[in-house]
């Protein structure tokens, strides 16, 4: 969430956050929060699915889909060329700061 407060007041104020930059941290942040799901996945077995927290794991299961998501979208756009904006994906990703709240 900070990062991506970082990276608006970047774009509001004259991008002094590297595309590059946003785009490996991005990339950084779905790799981890992939890697802590199938963690949880592999650790809780059907119980990750099937407890009483299974709505919040469903949750984060969704965030880190659309993340991916964002990811392949954000690869076959610059493959072809298309500057395509993806911004909508980003919200799903502040939505599980309402877990910590």
């Amino acid at each position: 969430a900070i990062f991506i407060g970082l990276e608006a007041q970047s774009n509001m104020s004259g991008n002094w956050l590297s595309p590059s930059t946003i785009r490996i941290a991005n990339y950084s942040f779905a790799v981890a929060f992939t890697l802590e799901l199938l963690g949880r996945i592999l650790a809780g077995g059907r119980s990750f699915f099937y407890s009483e927290d299974c709505m919040w794991n469903y949750l984060d299961a969704c965030i880190v889909i659309t993340s991916i998501i964002e990811i392949v979208l954000d690869l076959v756009s610059e493959a072809q060329g298309a500057s395509q904006n993806i911004t909508g994906f980003k919200v799903f990703r502040i939505i599980r700061l309402s877990k910590v709240v």
